[in-house]
């Protein structure tokens, strides 16, 4: 069997290159960059106020006490030239000019950027402010990483019958939120070649089933893969999820287990590095401590579902998992190897919804 760090060096040689489009910048709030974003333009565009007050030219600064003749009035963001501003509230207009108590220089031309300045390298995930700053700098269209389209497959001849499916949307909408363009199918019973038609039928970049992993009779989705392509790992040593299948079939195609707990652990796991890799992020953790003792099978990866506050990590673990799903809003791994963690072990935390 696999260990964890094994099964994703067996999984990153078949990362797709999904390309590139262009996007308005107005609507690229979440998308990763594919080339260096620059300033089309300086910025500010000219040297202007940051207050309402008075313009006074920088040859009258001798004058500021004994009275200035020669000022004019300005508003924030209006344009000055060789000029300093006084606020409104510290000056003082009396019969022998304007006294300034105090004088501001403008904000200068390029002084936040400059033309051709690069505002946000490659491989940044793009937030509102990143927009206002691109908006700011002249840019309207901005080159990301075109989405990847996956397709998420339930199996079962359970689901929606005895189960309520969730798994397919649980997949789907996590998925969403780390940027991916998400076909759901509706849940396929457990056949062969009902599972192996839809399968080879789709042209999308990434196939996501859930059920049917392991090696009983139902388990038809291993099957499938074993036989219309190629299974790289059906093991490996992370708990829970360790029936995880990871393959090909023309896509690259991970095949997560059943039971939630375990679905949601693969997906974790494997597929969002897969989608991390796609996108060229780092997925970068938050730090925290954890504010329980842990122990574990030091033979496995395993996953913890977490409630992070900003500083402290409280395990959310108790006999069910849809209530320890309602609580959490992070995750968090300790490698194979370690067996204990004292409670204040500091700890890599991911939240579950977005990657960074």
């Amino acid at each position: 069997m696999l260990s964890y760090n094994e099964a994703l060096s067996s999984i990153k040689r078949f990362v797709p290159d999904i390309g590139k489009e262009k996007v308005p910048v107005e609507d690229s709030v979440g998308r990763v960059v594919y080339e260096d974003i620059r300033a089309i333009a300086d910025y500010p565009p000219h040297d202007i106020s940051l207050f309402d007050g008075y313009a006074l030219k920088n040859y009258e600064l001798g004058k500021i006490e004994s009275g200035i003749k020669n000022y004019r009035w300005v508003n924030t963001g209006d344009i000055v030239e060789d000029e300093v501003v006084v606020k409104v509230e510290d000056a003082e207009i009396t019969s022998d000019g304007l006294i300034a108590h105090s004088v501001f220089q403008p904000a200068k031309k390029g002084e936040e950027y400059r033309k051709e300045e690069v505002i946000l390298k490659k491989g940044t995930k793009i937030t509102l402010n990143h927009v206002i700053a691109m908006k700011n700098c002249g840019v309207e269209e901005v080159v990301v990483y075109r989405k990847p389209r996956v397709a998420v497959i339930p199996t079962g001849d359970e689901l929606n019958k005895i189960i309520i499916e969730t798994n397919g949307l649980m997949i789907s909408e996590l998925l969403s939120g780390w940027g991916c363009e998400v076909e759901r199918f509706e849940p396929l019973k457990d056949d062969f070649n009902l599972i192996s038609e839809e399968i080879e039928s789709l042209d999308h970049d990434l196939i996501v089933t859930s059920g049917g992993t392991s090696i009983g009779r139902r388990d038809i989705v291993r099957k499938v893969v074993e036989r219309k392509g190629e299974i790289i790992f059906s093991k490996s040593k992370i708990k829970p999820g360790r029936t995880t299948i990871f393959g090909m079939i023309q896509t690259p195609i991970f095949c997560l287990a059943g039971m939630q707990s375990a679905c949601l652990s693969g997906l974790l796991f494997y597929v969002r590095k897969f989608v991390c890799w796609i996108f060229g992020l780092e997925d970068k953790p938050f730090r925290g401590f954890t504010t329980t003792d842990i122990r574990k099978n030091k033979e496995y990866t395993q996953l913890f579902l977490s409630h992070y506050n900003g500083s402290e990590v409280n395990i959310v673990k108790g006999k069910s998992f849809l209530k320890d799903f309602v609580a959490s809003n992070s995750y968090f791994v300790l490698s194979e190897g370690v067996e204990s963690a004292p409670t204040g072990s500091l700890v890599n935390i991911h939240f579950l919804e977005f990657l960074i």
